[in-house]
């Protein structure tokens, strides 16, 4: 029988496959969606991440990230590949256009409303994220790679640091550095669809061991959102 695995999952087995025995360093990065239970039910298992919690993906989405992290960690296992798994939080503010992921929301809030733009929020200000920007981001990806392997022990999995925030606290936190004309540009209008996926998104990680690799996160949200701005100056 042949099994054909797909998406992320599929590509990662491709590109390690033809490596097997050489040695070369390889990772990988996983959004926080591997946890993802639901709502409530989450909460219930665990208020916060362990690099260690149980995978329980909901969607194929998160399926195919979950195979990825095992093969990358049996792959090293065996000595096929020096791996490390690196589970981004949600990043915020990306710069660019839109796009159609359930977490677009969470630059947007942002974005938007400093170009002068109406941003329809789909979910209500109680809702929380676990938050990491571009810069940290890069700078978690590259350190990450520079990590010794025995520092990384029997699992090459990471959980990235990241900031717990609300969107409430988001908006905020744009009004305090662009005032409340734009904060006025945000309109909320939750999407039961969307409610469902973020809120079965784990708000808050234990950074414990990531930091113990020198791994860090933003100081805050607002520092996040004036780098945000400082990036878009020097662009202009």
């Amino acid at each position: 029988m042949k099994v054909l695995i797909t998406g992320g999952a599929g590509f990662l087995g491709q590109r390690l496959a033809p490596v097997a025995g050489h040695l070369p360093r390889a990772w990988a990065q996983a959004q926080g969606r591997v946890h993802q239970l639901g709502g409530c039910v989450w909460r219930q298992v665990a208020d916060i991440v362990q690099d260690a919690t149980a995978l329980n993906p909901q969607s194929s989405y998160g399926t195919q990230k979950a195979i990825g992290e095992l093969l990358l960690n049996d792959f090293s296992r065996r000595g096929f590949v020096d791996g490390r798994v690196l589970r981004l939080p949600t990043i915020s503010v990306r710069p660019g256009k839109p796009n159609k992921a359930a977490s677009s929301f969470a630059s947007g809030i942002i974005r938007k409303p400093l170009n002068g733009e109406s941003l329809i929020c789909p979910v209500l200000p109680e809702a929380g994220l676990w938050l990491l920007s571009p810069q940290r981001a890069i700078e978690s990806l590259i350190a990450g790679h520079e990590l010794a392997a025995e520092s990384l022990g029997n699992s090459r999995t990471v959980n990235l640091p990241g900031l717990s925030v609300s969107v409430g606290e988001m908006v905020a936190v744009l009004g305090k550095v662009a005032g409340p004309e734009a904060v006025s540009r945000i309109i909320f209008a939750p999407d039961p669809a969307v409610e469902r996926i973020v809120n079965g998104w784990p708000a808050a990680w234990d950074m414990t061991r990531a930091k113990a690799l020198g791994l860090a996160a933003d100081a805050d949200f607002e520092s996040i959102v004036r780098a945000y701005l400082e990036e878009v100056a020097s662009m202009a």
